[in-house]
């Protein structure tokens, strides 16, 4: 499991740039998804962790149980995909012009 700030490092390399991660109080973050307008004004409390999916105030999407029981019921990715999965390097290099630039070399 990467942290935040390594997944942004994985995409600064895809993209060949640096990207900044700030740290930002709670107030911070919300007021930037309100004064970007549109489905993230209108969902920031949501997109934030305020509110779940359904708009409950208080509640989260936290899953009720973080370690369900292994059964065996459940493919691996690979058995999935019939092949291993991306890195999250990968992935990044993969969609770099999602981020608004070509891949770096």
């Amino acid at each position: 499991t990467l942290t935040r700030r390594e997944q942004v490092a994985r995409i600064a390399a895809a993209v060949g740039d640096d990207i900044a991660l700030d740290e930002v109080t709670p107030e911070q973050a919300l007021r930037f998804y309100r004064e970007q307008g549109g489905f993230a004004a209108d969902n920031a409390d949501w997109l934030y962790g305020f509110t779940s999916y359904d708009g409950v105030e208080g509640v989260t999407d936290e899953p009720r149980e973080a370690n369900a029981a292994s059964d065996g019921a459940y493919l691996t990715l690979t058995e999935v995909l019939g092949r291993p999965g991306r890195s999250y390097a990968r992935w990044a290099r993969d969609h770099a012009f999602d981020f608004g630039r070509p891949p770096a070399d």
